[in-house]
C-alpha cells in the first residue's frame, strides 16, 4: 500500500499572492475593455433560401431482412441545384450565433465567432445531399447527432420533432429528438445558448424503453474547416480504427506526426480514435489565421475522440466539390461513448461492440466552442481555453475565457509558485504572458485559474494510461467461449442470423454454458418468440436460480405470454442484482399495475428511479397510475415536471391533454410531432399504454394519427378488443384499401393486429404484411408460405421481394410478374438484369439494361451496369462512349466508375492485342490509367494503385512490338512491385520474374502462396496454370463456365474481389 499526501490537497495549501518569484513576465491583453453590456440570448425561427441539391426516389422495395429495416433507402441525387427554403431555428447572443436544422435531421447547421465572423463549426451555404449516410442522404458541415447501430442515422437528412424555448435564466434552447427504430430508443438534444458565454451546449438524453437489451452507438460528428496550417489537438498516446487495430499516436510507425492535417498526405481517408490519455477536451487551431474551435465533455461520460480526413489525394478531395459548392473541404472530429466506432472485425479486440441495457437513460452535457488569440490549445473547458507554449526562451501562457472571469491565475514549477496575477476578463478577451521559467521543460509545470476551476497539471496531461490495447493471440475464437462472444458480437449489432449460428454452436461445444444459454434467450425473446425463449432461460436458471440476468430474461417472458405470478416471481429474484433491479422493477411494476395493485405498482415505479434517477419511462407511467387511480393533481404536476425537462415528451404531452380534454392541448401534442414517419410516434405511444391494457388510451392516441394503413389496422384490433365492431370494421376497410406503398411493418404488436385481421378479413395485403414481419423476426419460411398465396396481388415490390426468397425458373417468373405490372421501374430492371447475368446471358441483361437507362439517362446507377454490359458483350466503344457522358454521384468508398472505365479499356486493348493493333492496344492501356471525375472516382496517391495488370500487359504489347528492352522494363517493374494482396497478382509476379530470369524466386512465390491455407478457386486456378501451362487452364476455366450459376460459390465470391482475373483470363494466350 502506498501512502502519500494527495496532490489536490497540497495544491490548496499553496498561497495565491501576486508576486514574480524568478522570472519575467510580459502580459498582453487582446480584446476590448469596453464596460460590460445588457446580454440577453434570442431565439427565431426563420425560412432561409438555400441553394439545394435535393434526393428523391425512396425504395418501395422491403428488405426485412437487413437490419436497416424498417427504414427504406432514397437512390435519387440531383446534379443541379435549386433554390428551396428550409426552417432553421437561429440562436445567438452578443458574442456567437448558432444555427439549428430542424427539417435535416435536427443537425447543428454551423456556428460563427461573431466578432470575427469566422465559423467554429463548418457551416455550409448549400444543402448538396449525397449518398453517404445509412438510408443514402447527407449533408456535410455542422454536428450530427447519432444514436444507435452505426452512424449516419436514419434521421440524419429528414425532417425530426423539434420545439424552441426561451428559458428564465436568460438562455434559450432548440430541442431536437426523433424515434430510432432499428433500435426502439428514442434521442432528444437541447442545444442551449446561454445568455452571456462564448459557448454552446448540447444536453443529450437517449433512453432504451424496450425493455430488452439494444445495440448502444452514440456519436456527435463535428465539422471544422480543414488548412495546411490546422493543428489536431487530441490527447492521447494511441489510436485505432474501425477493426480496433492499434497504432500510436501522434507519431506515427513511420514517424509522421499526424496531430497536423498536412502530414496526412498519403494513404486514403482517414479514422483515428485516439485513446491512451485522460482528457476531457479536444480541439483544433488554424495557426495561421491565430483562431480555433475546441469542445468539452467529461471523459466519464463519452470516451471516444475521433479525427475524421478525407484523402488528401484526389480521392478524397472530390468530395469537396460533391457536399459543397464554395465552402472548401473540411475535418470532423467526433465525441463518442465508445472508444471507437467499431466495425465487425472490432469485435476481434477489446474494442467490443456494447449493448444498452432495458430500460436504461443516457444523459451527458456537451460544450462547442471558439478560441482565438491563443497560438494554440492545451487545455480547454467551460471557463475558456489554456494554451502553453515556446516562444524562444520564453514560456508563453495565453488563456481565451468563454465567460466573465474574475479570478486568480497561478503559474507553479516543481510546487513552488514563479508567477500569480488576478484576471479580469471579458468574454473572448484573449491574456497572454510571457515568462522566463528555469527547469523547463524537465521539470514540472501547474498553471491554475481559480480554486481549481481549470488546472493544467504537465505530469497528469502527459500521462499514458496502461490499457491493454490488443487481444491475447491465442484466444481460442472456436473454442465455447468463444463462439459465445462472436454470438454476443453479432446479437449487439443486430445481426439474429449470425448470432443464432455462433451462439448455438458454441452450445453444441457445451451446452450448459451459461452466458450463451441467456443470449440465446434475449434473442428469442427480441424475436417475439417467447416459448422458446422461456426454454433457454429456464435451463440457464437450473444452473444458478440467484442469476439476475437469467430472472430479468425469464420475467420478461413470462410477462409477454400473460403468465403475471411468473413474471413477478422472476422480477422479484432479478432484484436481487444490483445491475438488473432498476429493470426489473419497472417490470415487477407493470405486473402489479395489471393485477390492479396501484399502491405497489406505485412503489416499484419510485424505486427503480433510485437506480436511474433520469429514468424516464417509469414516470410516464406514474402519470398514468395517478390519472387512472384520480390523482389528478399529482398527475399534473408530474406531467409539467416531464414536459419542463422533455418539452418533446410525447406521453406527457398526451397525459395532458386526457388530463384537460382541452383542444388545444391535443392540438399542442400533436404540433410538435414534424418527423417523416409520424405515424411510428402514435403507434409508438399506442403500444404504451396497451402494454398497461388500457386500450382506450391506446386507440385514443391513433385518433390523433394521421392516415396510415398500420394505424387503421391498429386501431381495428383495439376497437374489437373493446366490443366496437362497427368502428372495427370501418378501420379495417380502411387498412385494406390503403396502398401498400412505402409500408412497412415492423412491430410485433403490428403483428398480433394483422393475425386478427387475417380472421375477420382474408387478403393479399394482410399475408404481404405478415410476410414482411416473419421476414423481419427471422421466420422466412413462413414468410415464403404466406407470399406464395398471393398471386392475385397487383404490387410489383411484393414480387420482387418473393422473387428474392427464390432461385431459378421460380424467381425469374416472378420477376416478370413484376415488370408486368410496373414496366418502367429501374429497380425491377436491374433485379432482372442482374438475374439474367448471374445466368451467363450478358445479351438479354444488355436489353433490360439498354431499355432503362435510354428512359432515364441521369440515372448512373443503371447506366454503370449498361457500361459494364456492353464491356461484357465485346462493346468496348459504345460502353466508353457512355462513360464519358455519364455524371456518377458516388456513394461513400464507392470505386465502381473507375472499375468500369478501367474494364473497358483493358478488354478493349486485349482485343486490340490480339487482332495484331498493338499501338491501339497500347493507347487504350494509357488511357486505363487515367480517372475521369465524372465516374465519382478521384485518383489516390500512386503507392496505392495497383497496377501489376496494367504494367505486365504493357510489357506483352511491347514485345510484339518488338520493342525488347522496354518490355524487359516493364516485367522488371512487374516482378519488384509489391503485392497488395493474395490473389492474381502473385501469378503476374511469378511470370515476370521468369521473364527476368529469376525462376528460383517465381517459384518461391507460388509455394507460399500455394501453402498459405486459403481454399478459393483464383488461387487453384492461378498455381494450375504455373506448374501446369495455358491448356490445362484453359480446359479447367471452361469447366468453371460450364458450371456456372446464379448460386455464387465461394471461389466466386474471391474472383469478384480479385480486380485483375478476368483479365488475366483473357491475356491467357499471351501470358
Amino acid at each position: 500500500m502506498v501512502i502519500k499526501e494527495n496532490p489536490f490537497i497540497r495544491t490548496i495549501r499553496h498561497s495565491a499572492g501576486t508576486f514574480l518569484k524568478g522570472c519575467l513576465a510580459l502580459i498582453l491583453l487582446t480584446g476590448s475593455l469596453t464596460a460590460f453590456p445588457q446580454q440577453k440570448a434570442t431565439i427565431k425561427e426563420v425560412k432561409k433560401q438555400m441553394k439545394t441539391y435535393p434526393f428523391f426516389d425512396p425504395n418501395p422495395i422491403a428488405n426485412a431482412g437487413s437490419n436497416l429495416y424498417p427504414y427504406f433507402r432514397f437512390d435519387g441525387y440531383s446534379a443541379k441545384g435549386v433554390d428551396k427554403g428550409w426552417t432553421m431555428v437561429e440562436m445567438e447572443n452578443d458574442y456567437i450565433k448558432v444555427t439549428v436544422a430542424p427539417e435535416i435531421g435536427g443537425k447543428v447547421w454551423g456556428a460563427i465567432e461573431k466578432s470575427t465572423g469566422n465559423p467554429f463549426l463548418y457551416y455550409n451555404h448549400v444543402v448538396k445531399f449525397r449518398d453517404i449516410a445509412m438510408r443514402g442522404p447527407w449533408t456535410s458541415g455542422g454536428v450530427e447527432f447519432n444514436f444507435g447501430l452505426i452512424g449516419h442515422i436514419p434521421t440524419t437528412a429528414t425532417p425530426v420533432d423539434y420545439t424552441t424555448r426561451e428559458n428564465e435564466d436568460g438562455s434559450v434552447s432548440c430541442f431536437v429528438s426523433a424515434l430510432e427504430l432499428m433500435t426502439d430508443t428514442r434521442w432528444m438534444v437541447e442545444i442551449n445558448l446561454p445568455k452571456d458565454r462564448a459557448y454552446f451546449t448540447t444536453q443529450v438524453s437517449w433512453e432504451n424503453s424496450s425493455g430488452m437489451s439494444q445495440p448502444f452507438y452514440n456519436w456527435s460528428n463535428a465539422a471544422y474547416h480543414d488548412g495546411d496550417d490546422m493543428e489536431m489537438i487530441f490527447p492521447g498516446s494511441a489510436y485505432i480504427g474501425h477493426g480496433g487495430d492499434a497504432h500510436p499516436y501522434p507519431i506515427d510507425e513511420e514517424g509522421r506526426d499526424l496531430s497536423w492535417y498536412r502530414n496526412n498526405n498519403f494513404g486514403d481517408s482517414k479514422s483515428y480514435h485516439v485513446l491512451g490519455g485522460y482528457s476531457d477536451f479536444y480541439g483544433t487551431y488554424l495557426h495561421d489565421s491565430d483562431y480555433g474551435s475546441a469542445h468539452y465533455v467529461p471523459y466519464e461520460d463519452k470516451l471516444g475522440r475521433k479525427i475524421f480526413i478525407w484523402g488528401l489525394s484526389q480521392s478524397g478531395m472530390i468530395w469537396e466539390d460533391l457536399l459543397t459548392d464554395n465552402d472548401g473541404q473540411y475535418v470532423e472530429f467526433q465525441s463518442g461513448k465508445l472508444f471507437n466506432q467499431p466495425g465487425s472485425s472490432s469485435a476481434r479486440t477489446p474494442f467490443k461492440h456494447s449493448s444498452f441495457t432495458p430500460y436504461g437513460m443516457e444523459s451527458w452535457e456537451e460544450y462547442w466552442a471558439p478560441v482565438k488569440g491563443t497560438r494554440g490549445i492545451t487545455l480547454m473547458n467551460p471557463l475558456g481555453s489554456l494554451n502553453i507554449s515556446d516562444s524562444g526562451e520564453k514560456t508563453v501562457v495565453a488563456f481565451c475565457p468563454l465567460q466573465r472571469v474574475d479570478e486568480p491565475l497561478t503559474v507553479r514549477v516543481n510546487n513552488e509558485t514563479v508567477y500569480s496575477t488576478t484576471l479580469e476578463l471579458d468574454v473572448l478577451q484573449t491574456w497572454k504572458v510571457e515568462l522566463e521559467l528555469p527547469g523547463l521543460p524537465s521539470d514540472d509545470l501547474v498553471v491554475e485559474i481559480g480554486d481549481q476551476k481549470l488546472v493544467y497539471d504537465d505530469k497528469a496531461y502527459n500521462y499514458q494510461v496502461e490499457r491493454p490495447l490488443t487481444l491475447p493471440a491465442d484466444f481460442d475464437w472456436n473454442g465455447a467461449y468463444g463462439l459465445y462472444v462472436q454470438g454476443e458480437q453479432w446479437l449487439n449489432q443486430k445481426r439474429y442470423e449470425q448470432a443464432e449460428d455462433c451462439l448455438l454452436r458454441s452450445l453444441e461445444k457445451e451446452p450448459w454454458l451459461l452466458p450463451a444459454l441467456q443470449k440465446m434467450g434475449l434473442l428469442y425473446l427480441q424475436r417475439g418468440d417467447y416459448q422458446r425463449s422461456l426454454d433457454y432461460c429456464k435451463k440457464a436458471l437450473q444452473l444458478d436460480t440467484y442469476n439476475g440476468e437469467s430472472n430479468y430474461l425469464y420475467a420478461m417472458n413470462q410477462l409477454k405470454l400473460g403468465h403475471l405470478l411468473d413474471a413477478k416471481e422472476g422480477f422479484s429474484l432479478a432484484c436481487y442484482s444490483t445491475a438488473k433491479k432498476g429493470a426489473a422493477l419497472i417490470g415487477l411494476g407493470q405486473c402489479f399495475f395489471l393485477e390492479g395493485n396501484m399502491k405497489k405498482a406505485e412503489e416499484c415505479w419510485h424505486e427503480s428511479l433510485c437506480y436511474n434517477s433520469k429514468r424516464v419511462f417509469p414516470k410516464e407511467w406514474l402519470v398514468t397510475l395517478y390519472r387512472v387511480t384520480g390523482q389528478t393533481g399529482k398527475a399534473a404536476t408530474l406531467v409539467e415536471e416531464l414536459l419542463q425537462e422533455y418539452p418533446l415528451n410525447r406521453a406527457a404531452a398526451f397525459e395532458r391533454y386526457l388530463l384537460t380534454g382541452k383542444e388545444t392541448d391535443a392540438s399542442a401534442f400533436r404540433g410538435t410531432v414534424t418527423n417523416e414517419l409520424p405515424f411510428e410516434t402514435y403507434l409508438e405511444l399506442s403500444d404504451r399504454y396497451a402494454e398497461l391494457q388500457l386500450l382506450r388510451e391506446a386507440a385514443q392516441v391513433l385518433l390523433l394519427a394521421p392516415e396510415h394503413p398500420l394505424v387503421d389496422y391498429h386501431l381495428a384490433y383495439l376497437y374489437h378488443e373493446l366490443g366496437d365492431e362497427q368502428k372495427s370494421q370501418l378501420h379495417l376497410n380502411r387498412a385494406e384499401s390503403s396502398s401498400p406503398f412505402l409500408v412497412f411493418p415492423h412491430r410485433l404488436t403490428t403483428l398480433t393486429c394483422l393475425e386478427w385481421a387475417n380472421g375477420e378479413m382474408r387478403s393479399w395485403k394482410n399475408d404481404y404484411y405478415r410476410a414482411l414481419l416473419y421476414t423481419h423476426f427471422g421466420d422466412k419460411e413462413k414468410a415464403l408460405e404466406l407470399l406464395n398465396g398471393c398471386d392475385e396481388a397487383d404490387f410489383a415490390p411484393l414480387f420482387v421481394v418473393r422473387a428474392r426468397m427464390k432461385s431459378g425458373e421460380e424467381k425469374l417468373q416472378d420477376l416478370l410478374t413484376a415488370e408486368r405490372l410496373a414496366a418502367d421501374d429501374w429497380r425491377i430492371g436491374m433485379e432482372l438484369l442482374s438475374f439474367y447475368q448471374n445466368a451467363n446471358k450478358p445479351e438479354v441483361a444488355l436489353k433490360y439494361a439498354e431499355k432503362h437507362f435510354n428512359r432515364d439517362k441521369s440515372n448512373y446507377r443503371i447506366g454503370l451496369r449498361y457500361a459494364k454490359l456492353l464491356s461484357t458483350c465485346g462493346e468496348y466503344d459504345k460502353s466508353l462512349s457512355l462513360l464519358s457522358k455519364l455524371i456518377v454521384l458516388p456513394s461513400e468508398g464507392a470505386s465502381e466508375g473507375r472499375v468500369v472505365y478501367r474494364q473497358a479499356h483493358l478488354m478493349k486493348s486485349i482485343d486490340c492485342l490480339k487482332r495484331g493493333r498493338h499501338k491501339t492496344a497500347l493507347n487504350h492501356l494509357q488511357l486505363s490509367l487515367l480517372w475521369p471525375e465524372n465516374l465519382g472516382v478521384g485518383k489516390p496517391y500512386e503507392e496505392l494503385i495497383d497496377q501489376h495488370l496494367e504494367e505486365y500487359l504493357q510489357g506483352v504489347i511491347l514485345l510484339k512490338m518488338n520493342k525488347k528492352e522496354q518490355a524487359a522494363t516493364c516485367f522488371k517493374e512487374v516482378a519488384t512491385r509489391t503485392a497488395f494482396a493474395r490473389n492474381s497478382n502473385l501469378l503476374l509476379k511469378a511470370l515476370a520474374l521468369k521473364k527476368t530470369g529469376k525462376v528460383a524466386e517465381a517459384d518461391e512465390v507460388i509455394s507460399t502462396w500455394e501453402e498459405n491455407g486459403e481454399k478459393h478457386y483464383v488461387k487453384e486456378w492461378c498455381v494450375g496454370f504455373y506448374k501446369n501451362g495455358s491448356e490445362w487452364a484453359k480446359n479447367q476455366t471452361s469447366t468453371h463456365v460450364a458450371s456456372s450459376n446464379e448460386e455464387a460459390k465461394p471461389w466466386e465470391v474471391a474472383a469478384q474481389h480479385d480486380g485483375n482475373f478476368a483479365f488475366i483470363l483473357a491475356l491467357l494466350d499471351f501470358l
